[in-house]
């Protein structure tokens, strides 16, 4: 800023009234208190989308338990079932040996 801009933005300050003042300290008092407001909703608004991706990281981690609780669940029931099988499989083979045996002893006490 040259040396005649400087005294022009100097006469400039001094035109003000103390009315003018107040009203300017007022406007600036307003405008950062205004601005204070959006800092706090920005830093809600940030602290809400913290909050949130943490419930969703919460959420799929609980989703892999869950899932692998299920995965475990039904793997115990597939093997409950296959020893079942085998145990009917087992019990149907001696059923036909004992069968015969049964048939002969009855034949022979007739």
């Amino acid at each position: 800023m040259g040396q005649g801009e400087s005294r022009k933005a100097l006469s400039d300050i001094e035109d003000f009234t103390p009315g003018q003042w107040t009203l300017q300290r007022q406007q600036a008092t307003s405008i950062s208190k205004e601005e204070a407001k959006i800092n706090a909703w920005e830093n809600l608004n940030l602290q809400k989308a913290k909050a949130e991706a943490a419930i969703r990281k919460l959420e799929m981690k609980l989703e892999k338990k869950r899932s692998a609780s299920m995965d475990k669940i039904l793997s115990k029931l597939r093997m409950a079932q296959m020893k079942a099988q085998e145990m009917r499989s087992s019990m149907s083979g001696n059923e036909d040996k004992q069968i015969p045996k049964a048939s002969i002893q009855t034949s022979f006490s007739s």
